[in-house]
């Protein structure tokens, strides 16, 4: 049972590296209500501090894109693979 617990647990910044590795494009939901932001990473630290680049900021309706952008990690709610 301990090995099979052992594969489902995937730590976050194990999961940060792959998405880093695999240069995708990740969505990030902030705890601001109906803020998200769409960007690869590039960098990131154990505090869950993201870099992203080619980031779209989205609030609401309202879509704004910056070149490289800074997440801090206490303000991310969920993130995962864009898959849009």
């Amino acid at each position: 049972k301990k090995d099979f617990m052992k594969k489902l647990m995937v730590h976050p910044i194990n999961l940060l590296y792959r998405y880093l590795i695999g240069k995708n494009i990740i969505l990030v939901c902030l705890k601001e209500k109906n803020k998200t932001i769409n960007g690869k990473i590039i960098g990131f630290d154990e505090y869950m501090n993201i870099v992203l680049s080619e980031a779209v900021a989205k609030n609401k309706e309202v879509e704004k894109i910056k070149n490289l952008i800074l997440v801090k990690g206490n303000q991310i709610s969920e993130l995962s693979k864009n898959f849009s």
